[in-house]
């Protein structure tokens, strides 16, 4: 935010330049990035915190700057007191409070004419175009209060009912810029009757303009629901200077108070006239809690020790309600610092308040600490190395599903965790699945060099983000995708492999409940369950086959502890089998099947997949004795027989 050092000096006693006084708020209170000079005054650039909304206006800076320079405020007098102004009988609102808490409109007599010289100055230099007095004084007092404004041509409102509430469904809107937005139905709009006109906290309408010839002019003055208007501007890209103050939760009092100066105003330098004012909600006396903080907790959470005399004085400074007794104090903030909100903001005011420059430096106790490698970590490790060797590279994909991502896979965003107040349109929706972003990853690189050596797929180890019971619940998962269904089973079973799981407890079948929320460019859903619970989800993800792995259930599941001494002193008997599949069947399925026709059958591994024919290498081994050819012939009839239930047929033996 940009703040004119004499406009700032016309509200609060200066003692120091604009040069030392940016070195002190940025000390004290706020970042000041540079000093620039616009019109051969300086300005102070101010970098304005997200929870410091009371900074984005003149008198917030105005109460900072009162206890740096420990000097006295010259606010400016206000002279109308709404409640004496007549009401609007004709004029109606109806609002939602969720969206809209408090809206004020005040009709107005007044023609444009240019504004006072020293207004326009100071707006110039806050980098605020000037047009003409009734959209000019409003913008000051925005600018000096925090609080945005709006004014109708009150002649081309083509109804006196004013409703407040969502479009209701996507419309084309054109803005005072000119511009036609297409919006949503969740964005907020002032209705006249049935036409909008104005997007609500953010740009008015076009078609409401003041011009030249205006003589009434409706003022609106309001308080919107802040995460509505920032996922607006942030989906058209719009941030007005209305928008960011509104994303930064003015206080109702501050409105009000705004709106009456601002009527002063009117008066003083347009000769207007005030016709009537119509309110709708109610501002709140305080918005404040009251936070209790002892010098004992202070002190544990500083370090620092400090009587509840001096923390109260810093806390008066800061303009605070303050009670003191016993070591104790009981603190009410003022209505416009709605940042405070818990006793660890107490305390931090009265840190900044007394220095954070005055905190002595001490050296951090040096030490190594004797750390064991815990056996879920060694676990994890073992199955990443596991997986490079098998010829895949791991990735870290985004948490976020992106709007391309929802768009093609068409997924259902009922069921998935929506951020409040998302930092962009890509970052709305958290992933319920992380083989969106895996296919992304694998369709955007899949023809560059990747850092492997002619890598055959990828892996990730990460968490997705469920709503189970209405609840938020995060879930870790193991996901591999690769563009080949065969090297995508041959990795499935051969992790399976490793991981010694109990064949004879796994189960594949087909299941429409895999990646439920993903519409479309998703088939060949199937279901890995072991002793009968879900441990993955198989599926072609658009042309990329992918398995996705409950991770928390597959670490439980196995044991990678070594492998222990062979107890046998026989060798097994190693034999290659090709089958021919039916159409349709999943390969991996079969494998199951294979590996459960008798316990004997100590391995299995899928040398080659090509089109309808499947080959495996199956490895007989009993504990007990050497088998023989004939026992080896009877465990094969069971393999081939577990096939042939499937349709398959046996084409070929090595």
């Amino acid at each position: 935010m940009k703040a004119p050092y004499h406009w700032l000096k016309s509200l609060v006693e200066i003692k120091s330049t604009a040069q030392d006084l940016s070195q002190k708020l940025s000390l004290i209170s706020i970042g000041v990035d540079k000093v620039d000079q616009v019109d051969n005054q300086p300005v102070l650039d101010i970098d304005v915190t997200y929870n410091r909304g009371d900074l984005m206006s003149m008198v917030g800076l105005a109460y900072e700057v009162a206890f740096i320079e420990n000097s006295r405020l010259n606010l400016p007098k206000i002279k109308i007191k709404l409640k004496d102004v007549p009401g609007l009988d004709d004029w109606q609102i109806t609002r939602q409070p969720q969206n809209c808490p408090l809206y004020v409109a005040v009709l107005l007599e007044l023609k444009p004419q240019p504004t006072p010289g020293l207004i326009q100055q100071r707006l110039r230099q806050a980098g605020v175009a000037v047009k003409n007095n009734i959209v000019d004084l409003a913008n000051y007092v925005m600018w000096q209060y925090g609080q945005p404004f709006h004014t109708f041509d009150a002649d081309k409102l083509p109804s006196q009912n004013l409703a407040i509430k969502p479009a209701g469904k996507s419309l084309a809107f054109k803005t005072l810029d000119g511009k036609t937005r297409l919006l949503d139905a969740n964005d907020i709009l002032i209705w006249a009757g049935d036409q909008p006109v104005a997007l609500a906290g953010i740009i008015g309408g076009l078609d409401t303009e003041i011009t030249p010839e205006t003589s009434q002019v409706l003022l609106e003055t309001a308080l919107f629901d802040p995460y509505q208007i920032r996922r607006t501007a942030m989906r058209l890209g719009l941030f007005s200077d209305a928008a960011n103050r509104f994303i930064h939760k003015p206080s109702s009092q501050t409105s009000l108070q705004a709106l009456a100066y601002l009527l002063d105003l009117y008066r003083q330098h347009a000769k207007a006239k005030i016709i009537g004012i119509k309110i709708s909600g109610q501002a709140k006396k305080t918005d404040s809690p009251s936070i209790k903080v002892t010098t004992a907790e202070f002190k544990r959470l500083i370090g620092l020790k400090l009587g509840s005399d001096k923390m109260a004085s810093i806390l008066t400074g800061f303009h605070f309600s303050v009670k003191s007794k016993n070591g104790e104090i009981e603190a009410v903030p003022p209505h416009w610092r709605q940042d405070i909100h818990l006793k660890e903001d107490v305390i931090e005011e009265i840190i900044r308040g007394w220095g954070y420059f005055k905190l002595k430096s001490e050296p951090l106790p040096l030490g190594f600490i004797n750390q064991k490698e815990t056996y879920d970590y060694h676990q994890e490790t073992q199955i990443k190395n596991f997986l490079t060797g098998q010829g895949l590279y791991q990735v870290n994909t985004y948490g976020f599903y992106s709007q391309a991502q929802l768009e093609y896979f068409k997924i259902e965003t009922d069921n998935l965790i929506e951020v409040t107040n998302p930092i962009s349109a890509e970052a709305k929706y958290m992933k319920s699945s992380l083989l969106a972003g895996d296919w992304q990853y694998l369709k955007d690189n899949l023809n560059k060099n990747l850092p492997l050596d002619k890598p055959i797929g990828i892996f990730e180890m990460n968490r997705s983000y469920q709503a189970i019971n209405r609840k938020p619940s995060e879930v870790q998962r193991l996901a591999i995708m690769t563009p080949s269904q065969a090297d995508l089973n041959r990795i499935v079973n051969n992790l399976l492999e490793y991981a010694r799981l109990d064949y004879s407890s796994l189960n594949l079948s087909q299941n429409d409940k895999v990646l439920a929320d993903y519409k479309a460019n998703v088939s060949h859903r199937y279901r890995l369950s072991y002793k009968a619970k879900p441990l993955a989800d198989l599926a072609l993800v658009s042309r990329f086959w992918a398995v996705e792995f409950d991770y928390v259930f597959l670490s439980q599941a196995i044991k990678l502890k070594p492998h222990p001494p062979a107890t046998t002193r026989f060798t097994p008997i190693i034999e290659d089998l090709t089958f021919e599949l039916p159409a349709g069947l999943e390969p991996f399925r079969l494998l199951i099947r294979l590996k459960q026709a008798d316990k004997r059958i100590a391995q299995i591994n899928l040398v080659n997949l090509y089109q309808n024919r499947l080959t495996v290498k199956l490895a007989y081994l009993s504990p007990d004795r050497q088998l023989t050819s004939r026992q080896a012939e009877i465990i094969r009839k069971k393999v081939v027989a577990a096939a042939t239930k499937f349709n398959c047929r046996l084409i070929g033996q090595i």
